[in-house]
């Protein structure tokens, strides 16, 4: 597979901030804008709430924990994961 445009950390794509989330797998990228986060597997849904990417499927747990806080400290109405439920966390 070849890569048609690749994507930095901090990068703006169609107005949504590329936001560099390894630990599930070492490219994982996340992409936010307006309190909404597309995680891909960087956060998973359980339970209708935020949760790390299963163990046995990630290749660095410790790297995955510290994508998931770094995503979470943007304080997201809405997650979109790449697996579940859309996560919301609005008051």
């Amino acid at each position: 597979m070849s890569v048609d445009i690749k994507v930095n950390d901090g990068d703006a794509i169609e107005g949504y901030k590329a936001i560099y989330a390894p630990g599930h797998t070492p490219g994982s990228t996340a992409y936010f804008k307006d309190g909404i986060i597309f995680s891909g597997d960087a956060i998973v849904e359980h339970g209708g709430k935020p949760a790390p990417p299963p163990r046995e499927f990630t290749l660095n747990m410790e790297e995955a924990m510290r994508s998931m806080d770094k995503l979470l400290s943007l304080r997201p109405r809405i997650i979109y994961p790449g697996h579940g439920k859309p996560i919301s966390l609005s008051t």
